[in-house]
């Protein structure tokens, strides 16, 4: 899946309920059969920075496909959580 669909549109903010994580999302197509899919590329960025909140997937390796919001979503979750209790 890695080389088959290629992130084509500008990253927008998408959900803002995980401050300071934001979720982004992007348009990404299908590169042997030209298909776009809209807003089918999601990635978690750190709204403080402005920079992808982790290297690998889900930050500079966004999540692609059917369940890329879900994916998103519970990552923003995760690390918004995992900061609260780190103090």
């Amino acid at each position: 899946m890695s080389d088959r669909y290629k992130v084509t549109g500008a990253w927008s903010p998408a959900d803002t309920a995980y401050l300071p994580f934001v979720i982004e999302e992007a348009d990404m197509t299908d590169t042997r059969n030209g298909h776009l899919y809209i807003a089918g590329a999601n990635r978690v960025i750190d709204h403080r920075t402005g920079k992808p909140a982790k290297t690998g997937k889900g930050g500079t390796v966004p999540f692609k496909g059917e369940t890329a919001w879900m994916d998103a979503a519970r990552l923003a979750g995760d690390l918004l959580t995992a900061e609260r209790y780190a103090r």
